[in-house]
Parts: structure tokens; sequence; C-alpha cells
């Protein structure tokens, strides 16, 4: 309830910001995750069940973008019904809970509306931002780029906002270690530097120097991103120090997740080379020749901009030829045409978008850091909302959809719960108001918001009992560690 109290006044037209707390730093934010993860309460019991409710949200946020204070609302609501209903059986409730979601869900998908025209791509965006000016910026963006294309909200440190389309494409990887970040949003940005693609394990030294050396001869550069499938403990120490004597800048980046053909798209975009690390090492040594060595120029591609985060790496470049880049894809095409696993089919068709869309770039601006940071955030919710909206269609918004079928369903566990939306927005405004047609809500973003509120719901009224640790059982516990520790330190005078 606490938390479901405290994010609720967040939703809708008329909702209102919540201040936090950050490492003694103030944040506006009405994003219904990020406050509600600063949330602690004190009674470890209540706590624990108060962050079932937050993973809920941040579960919605990981699917779709969006939607995550709706998401805390309806796990609620649907909890706050379960538990009125008492002497009926819990497990009976969770069955009755899971079949009502099905049957909302199916009506949904029925009342879903496709868009296709920029104008509705848009306004779904300005509906999302409560803004007009971005909004159009992020539905242009978004109905220019498509589901497959992808689109980087970065901070403009200007007044004016910019955008613009750019060679770009979007990937699944992570920075080796922390210590790469540079920036509070825990990102590493590398800027106008080579880059080498490899597949396989990054772990030997010799590699490691080879390709310095070679770099910074033929390329004149003292700064270079390494991407690979993985590295290993010592290599990211060796790196490290030699990044900490200011020798060299380098950014590795490991990517577990993409296949060596993946690796092999990112190298023909950035115009490089890909190469194999389970060949053996990458010196020029004469047994090979160079088909496996990183001995030329041509071996480099080239990054404009590299961002990259815990999850994926956003990057810019120029470095591909067109007709390389126009190759692969229409390969790619051919593959798609002999492909007949739909599973690897969408691969494929990732994969092209990726190389062929584009990358928009929303650079958000404002007069204040404190109003910027609101509007990051508020952009990248409204970019997450627009492309969900291309994917699924769209339905009628204010809650008002889910209203109207909880009143065409037989009373059911979920009947009163589907009108919290609604209703919420209706006590955010102060009276009740006509939903005009323009307001809508993408049908993904409702979907993924019901379906984890429903999922969690039934976890937590089947739940008997609570086991949690408590401050005095963790000092008692560390008690014990440093009594342990001084008892054998006592006894054993060889020990250090």
């Amino acid at each position: 309830k606490a938390i479901v109290d405290t994010v609720k006044t967040t939703l809708g037209a008329d909702a209102r910001n919540v201040l936090t707390d950050k490492k003694g730093k103030a944040r506006v934010s009405d994003d219904g995750v990020t406050i509600a993860s600063g949330i602690v309460l004190k009674d470890p019991h209540e706590n624990s069940a108060a962050q079932a409710i937050v993973e809920v949200a941040k579960k919605t946020r990981e699917m779709v973008g969006d939607g995550t204070t709706t998401s805390m609302l309806l796990a609620g609501a649907i909890i706050k019904e379960a538990m009125g209903r008492i002497g009926e059986n819990p497990m009976k409730l969770k069955r009755a809970i899971k079949e009502n979601c099905s049957k909302v869900i199916k009506e949904l998908k029925k009342k879903a509306k496709p868009i296709k025209t920029k104008e509705e791509v848009q306004n779904v965006a300005r509906v999302a931002l409560l803004d007009e000016e971005l909004g159009n910026i992020v539905g242009e963006i978004v109905h220019k780029v498509g589901i497959d294309g992808f689109v980087s909200v970065e901070e403009n440190l200007q007044y004016e906002h910019e955008y613009e389309i750019t060679n770009g494409m979007r990937f699944d990887a992570t920075y080796a270690a922390p210590i790469f970040v540079t920036n509070e949003r825990r990102e590493a940005i590398f800027t106008d530097c080579p880059i080498l693609v490899m597949t396989g394990q990054f772990e030997r030294f010799y590699d490691l120097y080879y390709i310095l050396n070679v770099a910074g001869r033929l390329l004149n550069k003292k700064s270079i991103i390494l991407l690979a499938s993985g590295f290993s403990r010592e290599m990211i120490n060796e790196i490290i120090k030699i990044v900490l004597e200011k020798q060299w800048g380098i950014l590795p980046i490991k990517a577990p997740a993409l296949t060596d053909e993946q690796l092999e798209d990112i190298a023909v975009f950035t115009g490089g080379k890909y190469f194999d690390l389970n060949k053996g090492n990458l010196s020029n040594d004469g047994e090979r020749g160079t088909d496996n060595s990183p001995s030329t120029k041509e071996s480099y591609g080239k990054i404009s901009n590299l961002r990259v985060n815990r999850d994926y790496a956003d990057l810019i470049s120029d470095g591909g030829s067109k007709e390389s880049i126009r190759c692969r894809i229409e390969m790619l095409k051919e593959h798609l045409k002999l492909e007949s696993d739909e599973t690897l089919k969408n691969r494929v068709k990732s994969r092209i978008g990726a190389m062929s869309s584009g990358m928009g770039i929303i650079k958000v601006g404002s007069v204040t850091e404190m109003e910027r940071n609101y509007l990051f955030k508020k952009v990248q919710n409204a970019v997450n909302s627009a492309k969900c909206a291309l994917e699924e269609g769209v339905i009628k918004g204010g809650g008002i959809t889910l209203k109207e079928i909880s009143e065409s369903m037989e009373e059911n566990i979920l009947t009163k719960p589907l009108k919290a939306p609604y209703e919420q927005l209706i006590e955010n405004a102060g009276e009740e108001r006509e939903i005009g047609e323009n307001i809508v809500d993408p049908v993904k973003v409702t979907r993924t918001a019901l379906e984890n509120a429903c999922s969690i719901a039934g976890i937590l009224i089947t739940t008997a009992s609570s086991v949690v640790w408590s401050q005095s059982s963790l000092e008692e516990e560390i008690r014990n560690i440093v009594k342990d520790i001084e008892t054998f330190t006592k006894y054993n005078p060889e020990n250090p």
C-alpha cells in the first residue's frame, strides 16, 4: 500500500511529480519505478512484499519501457480485492485471476487499432510526454526508424532540443568492468576512435600489445574500443593498469550474447574486419598470413560515437562503405528467404533492421539540470510507448478501455481492480473529465502491465509466511565472524 500510495499520484495528464533524493542529489520524477525503487519500509516483512511490487514495475519497464505506475496500481488493487474475500481459498483466487486476465487480454487485442502514419505516432508520443514539441520530435524520429530501428536519447547542455537520423545501430553488450564508466548514468562514452571486433575470449597479453602497437603506428591514435565475446580477469586488470597510467584510452566491451554473424555485422557496419580469437594469437607470425591478424588500417572500424551501459551499446559510425553494407543486407535477405524457423527469421529481420534503419538521436535540452534529467526520462518512456503502439496498435486511453472491459464482464475478482487506473486519473485531475479521442494508450503497454500485475498478485495472495533478515540478526552474525577471527588469531601465532 505504501508503494502504491506514493506512485499513484504520478498517473495521467494531471499527475504530480515526486521529489527524490539520490546520494544527496535532488531529482524530480513522475516515473513510477524510479520513485518506488528508492522506497524502503521500516518493517522488514512489509518491505519484502513492497519490493515484490517494485519488481513488477521493473519487469514492465524491461519489457516495454513504460506503464510502470499502471502495473503497480493494478497489482495493489488486485491484492486488495483478494484480501477482502475472507474465507475463500487463495489457490482458487489465483486461478480466477489468471483465467480472467486471459479474457481481458483477448478483449484488449480485439479493441486494438493499428497505427501507421507519422501523425498517429506523434499523437502517442504527445500523450506520453504531455509536451507538444517534444512529442512531435519523438513521433517523427520513431516513425522514420520504425520498429526495428533504434533511438538514442541524450542530454543537450544547450537550452534547445535537437534531433537527427544518423548511421547507427544498437546491440546487446556491456563494459567489461564498472571502472570504465564515464558519467553518472553509469555509461561509458568514447568518440572518434577505432574499434576492433573479435569473437571469443580475449585473454592473451601479446594480442593486446600487438593491437596497441599496430593501431598506434598505423592510425596515429591513442584510444581504441575492443569488442569481444568476453575478457579474462587478468586481461581486464592489464587494461585498467594501462588506462590508469594514461598510456592509452581503452574501452573493453563484452558481448557474450552476440553470435559470430552479428559481430561480423558490426565489423562491416563500422568499416573494419572481424577476427576469431579461437584460431590462436592475432599477431602476424608469418604462419597464417594476415587473415586473422589486425595488421592493416582496414582491420579497424571507425566510431564517431559509442555509448554503452549495463544492457546495450549504441554506436554511430560512417566507417562502413555503403556498398559493403548494401551487400551485407542483400546477403541477409537471401538468407531470410531460405530460413523456415520463425524465431531465426525474426533474428535475421532484426539484423537487417539494425543495419538499414539508421539510428535516431534526440538531445534533450533545458535551462536547469533537474528539468533536463526529468525530461530525459520522459522522452525515453515516450520513445518506448511510440514503438509499442506501432507494434500492437492503440486503445482508448485514460483507463477507459480497461473500465469498459470491466463493465462488460460478469463480476469476478478483476472487475473492480480494472477500474483502478481510470478512478485514479479522475482523482488526480480533481474532477471527472471526458477523455478525448486523441488520448490513446499502446495496447502492448497496457497488456504487459496487466499481465505482470496479475502474476505478482497471484504469488503474494498465496504466500502464507515471510522470512527476512532482521538488523539485529545481521549485527549478531557480524559479531560472530569478528569473534571467530579474533579467536583464530589468538591461538595461531603463525598467522600474520
